[in-house]
């Protein structure tokens, strides 16, 4: 059969029966619940390079995102919208209102929704309003600014790919591409150093038992459970009542 558009759930199903001429006799019996369910063809969207980047590489600071797709094959209305997947620990929530512009379109504002992962690092990123009066046609390449989000609040080596669908305004899938891996294209996190240090023992003495005060200005957040590692050099003997006999205090 032609000139049918596959259907957009399968949620109904067929009704098959076969009769004579004038519909008055069955001569098969009727089958029931069968299905259609169509499949999406992958990576009619596509991640064109670079794929997506982030301006700054330091642990838990504040970025733009960009992000770098193409409508392949299909086009996207004004009333279709694009979602971005991501796995945990890409990109952070920074408990503000996640804004997003086209940069590829004059810097156009976009709705912009999101939610989270249970670590706070953003699950899935919405964007609407992101075709014009005349849609997004075939070809159409977005350059997509994300902004008020950041980077994980330690290193760590995020795993998996980014997922793009563009659907209707109904929210019905149309087209899904793939990124790369991500930590192919990420640049690796770094490390903000400690400033402002004053490490002073109350009895300077040689061979004296006595307190240290440490004090430091530390550069990005410590999370709330963190701790901080002070390695001492290996001629000043910390209590082992304290470290267990090592050169390191946990605090």
């Amino acid at each position: 059969m032609g000139w049918i558009k596959d259907p957009l759930t399968s949620t109904d199903s067929f009704e098959i029966k076969s009769g004579i001429a004038g519909g008055q006799y069955f001569t098969d019996s009727i089958n029931t619940g069968v299905t259609a369910t169509p499949t999406l063809l992958t990576d009619l969207m596509t991640f064109h390079s670079p794929q997506f980047a982030r301006d700054n590489n330091t642990v838990n600071a504040k970025i733009n995102w960009d992000l770098y797709v193409t409508f392949t094959t299909n086009s996207l209305t004004q009333e279709g919208y694009i979602y971005f997947t991501l796995p945990d620990d890409v990109v952070y929530d920074m408990g503000y209102t996640v804004t997003s512009t086209l940069t590829s379109n004059s810097s156009a504002s976009l709705t912009t929704t999101k939610t989270t992962h249970a670590s706070g690092a953003i699950n899935v990123l919405t964007l609407k309003s992101v075709c014009g009066s005349s849609g997004c046609a075939s070809g159409a390449a977005l350059q997509i600014r994300v902004e008020w989000v950041k980077n994980p609040p330690a290193v760590t080596t995020a795993t998996g790919t980014i997922t793009v669908n563009s659907v209707t305004s109904q929210g019905w899938k149309i087209d899904q591409g793939t990124s790369s891996a991500i930590n192919t294209v990420f640049s690796a996190l770094t490390l903000e150093k400690v400033s402002s240090i004053d490490i002073s023992p109350k009895d300077p003495s040689a061979g004296a038992i006595t307190n240290y005060d440490i004090i430091f200005t530390a550069n990005t957040d410590i999370p709330q459970n963190s701790y901080v590692v002070i390695t001492f050099p290996s001629d000043i003997t910390v209590s082992s009542t304290n470290s267990g006999g090592s050169t390191s205090l946990n605090v």
